[in-house]
């Protein structure tokens, strides 16, 4: 009787899963160790992985309409050159409706990187730019993958400004634990204001970069580029518009915690009804007053004052 041979284990596909193992360990690992970057950087694949989607998505609705006409466009340019007749006006009316089109399809507005940017620029509801579908399918997929878009996009950048929130504000903790004999109120609007200041500083730093680069690419000035970015950095650019929000909700919350809570006891103050109440309440307790025994747990104890040493607990 021969004995049953058992079957043979290929020992490359055991060491691509215990590879493809220790990655995942490894990625969880990192995942759990550095959260913040985990974060920050998930939540910018997302961004960009959407762009990519729709930019291809949008390529292929719009890119061969654009391209008929462009072809449209030099053909009948060709004919107005070569052919004086009767029809040449009707031909160079056509040809001016057609003035917004480029004039080589090198130049066509729906290749892919431009076809992501007016994904962006739809996600971040600015819609930026002259670009906008012509063809029903092009318009029908601005409706279906617009609206979600636009909800990840929001998701995305509350994620991103409270990792560059968290980040600042830690950095900024422990610089100040090395400084202990400061104030407690000092510290905290040394800190409220040391974190306004370097979220101001990061905004100038990266709309001097916008600026630089246009300048070297564009050849536009370095003050019509820090307009340009100042402009699409307030309600385009992901990283920039994180900051700003960042920026301008620190803001709030600075001034709500140093003027609108001193303004509302100032109202409390001045308000004529509240001061009435308080003068009631007074006049009805002058033969009694309320008082918490913080023995008895907080249960109230009435003192009459005629005569001044009789107590009645409830």
């Amino acid at each position: 009787m021969e004995a049953t041979s058992s079957p043979l284990i290929d020992e490359p596909s055991i060491t691509l899963t215990q590879s493809s193992n220790n990655s995942c360990c490894n990625l969880k690992k990192f995942r759990q160790r550095y959260p913040l970057v985990s974060k920050f950087v998930t939540w910018t694949l997302v961004l960009f992985v959407i762009a990519e989607i729709g930019g291809v998505v949008f390529s292929y609705c719009e890119y061969w309409h654009e391209k008929n006409q462009i072809k449209l466009k030099k053909q009948l340019y060709a004919n107005i050159t070569t052919s004086l007749n009767e029809t040449m006006s009707e031909q160079l009316d056509l040809l001016l409706s057609l003035s917004s089109v480029p004039d080589d399809n090198s130049d066509n507005r729906w290749r892919i990187k431009r076809a992501a940017f007016f994904t962006f620029t739809t996600a971040s509801t600015i819609g930026y730019g002259f670009t906008a579908p012509k063809t029903t399918a092009g318009r029908l997929c601005v409706f279906l993958y617009g609206l979600p878009a636009i909800v990840i996009y929001g998701l995305a950048f509350y994620n991103i400004g409270t990792v560059m929130v968290t980040l600042t504000d830690k950095r900024l903790q422990n610089k100040d634990k090395r400084q202990r004999s400061f104030r407690l109120i000092r510290e905290r609007c040394s800190f409220e204001a040391r974190r306004m200041l370097l979220l101001f500083l990061a905004i100038v730093v990266f709309m001097l970069i916008g600026a630089i680069s246009l300048h070297s690419k564009e050849g536009w000035s370095i003050g019509t580029g820090m307009y340009f970015m100042w402009v699409i950095t307030n309600v385009f650019i992901y990283l920039g518009l994180a900051l700003v929000a960042v920026f301008i909700g620190c803001c709030q919350d600075w001034f709500k915690e140093h003027y609108l809570k001193k303004w509302q006891v100032q109202d409390n103050t001045n308000d004529p009804s509240q001061s009435q109440k308080n003068a009631n309440g007074l006049n009805s307790d002058s033969s009694h007053a309320q008082k918490l025994d913080p023995v008895s747990g907080g249960h109230p104890i009435f003192v009459h004052r005629d005569p001044p040493d009789t107590a009645v607990i409830n």
